[in-house]
């Protein structure tokens, strides 16, 4: 007569997990062996594989085998994790919302500095006595970009803190006018 084993969903569990057989609880069940098993399990016993069969290293036995929990048990403890699970997840949708209002705020803060990168962009080719170029559709990182150009253009230019001198001073090295009050320490009243 031929054996099965019969396995609950626990034993089973562990077999998968790797324990062995021997070491897991299961039942024994004696089945009649009818010719016609023998006559199809035969040509695979006699076309068998000549190495041997691998053998399960041996496993060291637990110090203090865990203790089978009850069903109550089981339940209160898929509960405690349940609860912490959920606590997760609500900690998390929070974050995620969290996030999705900085990103908001970000696109909405970004449209407006674009804008303002716009203006400025155009307001700098007119002081570099450019004809000013439309940079509206372009991506934020362009206009930023392109207002870096005219800035360091103008910048480059106007350098600040040079004194620039008038026409008079140019033609004859003296100063006439407000230049010349300002000179001498005079302030205009007004």
């Amino acid at each position: 007569m031929a054996k099965k084993i019969a396995l609950s969903h626990s034993s089973l569990a562990k077999v998968a997990a790797g324990v062995p057989i021997a070491q897991v609880e299961h039942e024994e069940i004696e089945e009649e062996v009818t010719p016609e098993i023998l006559v199809a399990v035969e040509p695979i016993i006699t076309q068998a594989d000549p190495t041997p069969a691998l053998e399960t290293p041996p496993v060291a036995a637990d110090p203090a085998p865990a203790e089978e929990k009850t069903v109550p048990e089981m339940v209160s403890f898929l509960k405690s994790e349940l609860a912490t699970a959920r606590t997760e997840v609500a900690a998390l949708q929070v974050s995620k919302l969290q996030l999705e209002t900085q990103f908001a705020d970000a696109g909405t803060n970004s449209e407006g500095l674009t804008k303002v990168a716009l203006h400025a962009a155009g307001l700098l080719q007119v002081m570099l006595g450019q004809t000013p170029v439309s940079l509206e559709g372009l991506p934020a990182s362009t206009v930023v970009a392109q207002y870096s150009k005219y800035r360091q253009a103008y910048e480059d230019r106007y350098v600040v803190g040079q004194q620039s001198l008038g026409s008079d001073e140019a033609a004859t090295g003296e100063l006439s006018g407000v230049d010349a009050a300002l000179k001498i320490g005079l302030r205009p009243v007004g």
